[in-house]
């Protein structure tokens, strides 16, 4: 049996290097994409629910370098852990303030849960109901969902945002569980209203590669 993982970010501390200039307090250190760290065969449990990350940060928000300060012992999942932390993303700093970025340690706490409750979806985003239900009925028609993500990467007037995630069904917002954990794969949504977007799911089998625009 395989454990998927979720993550919940812990409070940060901010520290100082010699290649950073001295993180203040109010340093706006904000994860806004992760990716879930890598799954554990029931053989392989890890013997804590807290990872310490020390994580370098470029001004861009990309991860420069990352370090677990209390490995588990699974030498193999410790480096895939690392390299599913340098894929996240953190709000822009300043870079007159900090041209060299910031490091800083955050506390990553671990949750198994079974993968069959994990599901991924495609997610497009619209900032009006009129524009949601356009491409709603566009789909019924027919038309290929990642088609039209596709026509987005090369239509920037087109004012819709599309996300792909992989997690938990009851992670997902109030209004959207029921719906996500309804769909069967490859099936998309009704738009649904989330707070003050309107958002078309598809679930999909297989996580599929595509730029966040």
């Amino acid at each position: 049996m395989r454990f998927a993982i979720i993550l919940v970010i812990l409070p940060i501390c901010l520290l100082a290097c010699s290649t950073s200039r001295e993180a203040k307090s109010d340093v706006p250190v904000q994860l806004i994409e992760k990716t879930m760290l890598p799954d554990f065969e029931d053989s392989a449990h890890p013997v804590r629910n807290r990872l310490k990350v020390m994580i370098r940060l470029n001004p861009d928000g990309s991860v420069d370098e990352a370090r677990i300060l209390n490995p588990v012992d699974y030498p193999e999942w410790n480096a895939a852990a690392i390299d599913s932390i340098k894929k996240w993303r953190f709000a822009l700093l300043s870079p007159e303030e900090y041209p060299e970025g910031v490091v800083f340690q955050c506390s990553i706490k671990i949750e198994l849960i079974l993968e069959s409750e994990i599901v991924t979806t495609g997610e497009l985003w619209f900032d009006s109901r009129a524009k949601a239900d356009s491409v709603y009925d566009q789909l019924r028609a027919g038309r290929d969902f990642f088609d039209f993500v596709t026509s987005l990467q090369l239509d920037e007037s087109l004012e819709v945002v599309f996300y792909q995630r992989t997690m938990e069904v009851g992670n997902y917002p109030r209004q959207a569980r029921k719906v996500v954990d309804r769909l069967r794969a490859e099936d998309f949504s009704k738009p649904v209203r989330i707070g003050s977007h309107y958002v078309i799911y598809r679930k999909m089998e297989e996580p599929v590669v595509h730029n966040h625009l």
